[in-house]
């Protein structure tokens, strides 16, 4: 996050979006039943037959971060 906040420079006046409002949106990780849902769906919306055990794979290492998941399961397209 924090490389975040040095990037946009909010509280910088020479930065474009100085002075400007920002809503911050937070995601709380999914819990595991969750993430396998949300892995399985979405590779088999893209024809992909989802190897259960890579599911189970990343669901451990990516903890429930669904921007991770979302990754992880764009890039099982190949």
């Amino acid at each position: 996050m924090g490389v975040l906040y040095r990037s946009l420079r909010l509280k910088d006046p020479n930065s474009a979006l100085y002075g400007r409002p920002y809503v911050e949106v937070g995601l709380k990780p999914l819990s595991r039943e969750l993430a396998r849902e949300f892995l399985i769906k979405g590779v088999e919306q893209e024809g992909i037959e989802p190897p259960y055990d890579l599911i189970e794979e990343a669901i451990e290492v990516f903890n429930g971060i669904i921007g991770w998941l979302t990754y992880f399961g764009l890039n099982m397209r190949g």
